[in-house]
């Protein structure tokens, strides 16, 4: 299928643009800044992009990403220094880190988000830089919190009519039905995963993240090596309420440095 859109470099004249996208994907309160955008941009100007839609010219889509140190990740906030990239970013670090995808809220489902995510994935390797990491909210975690706890819903994976629990190179599994069965009935009892029989080995690539936003970006596959889930990010987006304000690790390990 031919591409509606075309993958630019973003440029500081782009910013006003890039700005308005942003309220329009996060809401104003959560937008970053036109101030943000351009610290960014100067910062690390060869690691952002825009979609831009073939016809009308118009941005669609960004993704930001900075290069910083190899080390433990807090909150949104504190890894993107603000959301400017300022007193983080290294152009010597280990780690591509991802500050920001955002689509139109009437441009989802074109591939855009999809493309300029792989987009920022290849940075990794094209740069030679050792890992490509980011937080991602879980935004559906609000209807499965009453049966689980949110770090144990950051390793949930789903396969046919079946649920697995997959923590420490360990799968456990049982069948989905009745435990979706119990998301509809609006238990509050909690679930123990690590609890449930262990499973048949089986390839992370059959299987996708229970979570619709996690498997969207689970499904990125660069130089045959997949975006994976790393670890859990407890009260990353305090504001965010759909994921009751965490978020999950998500790294791609550059094959180079194998």
């Amino acid at each position: 299928m031919t591409q509606s859109f075309d993958i630019r470099q973003a440029t500081p004249a782009m910013v006003p643009e890039i700005q308005a996208l942003d309220v329009a994907a996060w809401g104003k309160e959560s937008a970053a800044s036109e101030e943000m955008i351009e610290s960014r941009i100067k910062l690390n100007p060869f690691g952002n992009y825009v979609a831009v839609e073939k016809g009308t010219n118009r941005i669609v889509g960004s993704v930001f990403s900075l290069i910083t140190d190899d080390k433990p990740i807090k909150t949104w906030l504190e890894s993107t220094g603000n959301g400017t990239c300022k007193d983080v970013f290294n152009p010597f670090g280990e780690v591509m880190f991802g500050v920001n995808l955002a689509v139109l809220p009437d441009r989802q489902g074109m591939q855009a988000g999809f493309s300029l995510f792989t987009r920022a994935v290849s940075l990794v390797w094209i740069f030679g830089i050792k890992y490509g990491r980011m937080g991602a909210r879980m935004p559906e975690f609000h209807k499965w919190s009453g049966l689980f706890a949110a770090e144990d819903y950051a390793h949930l994976y789903i396969s046919d009519d079946e649920i697995f629990f997959v923590k420490n190179q360990e799968i456990r599994g049982t069948d989905f039905d009745p435990i979706k069965a119990l998301r509809d009935q609006n238990s509050q009892e909690k679930l123990s995963p690590s609890e449930w029989p262990i499973g048949p080995r089986r390839s992370l690539r059959q299987m996708k993240p229970l979570d619709g936003e996690l498997a969207f970006f689970c499904s990125c596959v660069v130089r045959d090596r997949p975006v994976e889930i790393a670890g859990f990010l407890p009260d990353y987006f305090p504001s965010d309420t759909e994921s009751e304000g965490h978020a999950v690790l998500l790294e791609w390990r550059n094959p180079d440095f194998d």
